[in-house]
């Protein structure tokens, strides 16, 4: 797994975008979301022992240990970030779907419904760090990324090559169940 360009804590763009200082373009790119180990050990509990956390890209930063769970790509860097990392939990937004699949797999894997969870998952992403890096055709370098031999993205469901698809099932039930 190659590093892209640009890693920051969560919290910090957040603090940017409120100030309108975000370093985070408006252009299309890729990004990673990191999740300290105890958020990622939390969020794989509903998986149990099927969770290998060999084929999980793991990353020490700040001389803590974080997981890389979710992978994606974006027209947008800048509105994707500001939609991850400020977005609403509103029961229309819920109902709709429109609520982010990153904020959806959080809360399902909490095991709270959606509509209720915002407090909690808000909480775990802006301990998060977010990697990312604008670049041309980011639909390329997902792909490929989704489809490593080496490692998989547990949160990703779309696309997702190298996840066993028996959990990427229950994921995907775990989200219908708490989709209210």
């Amino acid at each position: 797994m190659a590093y892209l360009k640009n890693l920051e804590k969560v919290s910090v763009l957040k603090q940017q975008i409120q100030q309108k200082k975000c370093v985070v373009p408006k252009s299309p790119g890729v990004y990673r979301w990191w999740f300290n180990e105890g958020d990622a050990r939390l969020l794989m509990k509903p998986f149990g022992n099927a969770i290998c956390w060999d084929k999980i890209n793991m990353r020490g930063i700040e001389g803590n240990q974080y997981y890389a769970l979710y992978v994606g790509i974006s027209m947008d860097l800048l509105g994707r970030i500001k939609w991850h990392a400020t977005q609403k939990h509103s029961a229309s937004t819920v109902k709709s779907g429109y609520l982010s699949t990153l904020r959806q797999s959080v809360s399902s894997l909490l095991g709270i419904d959606q509509s209720m969870s915002e407090k909690c998952v808000t909480a775990i992403l802006e301990r998060c760090y977010w990697e990312w890096e604008a670049i041309q055709n980011p639909e390329v370098w997902e792909k490929k990324e989704l489809q490593q031999p080496d490692y998989y993205y547990p949160i990703n469901l779309q696309n997702n090559q190298s996840f066993p698809k028996q959990l990427q099932k229950g994921l995907s039930r775990l989200r219908k169940c708490h989709k209210k």
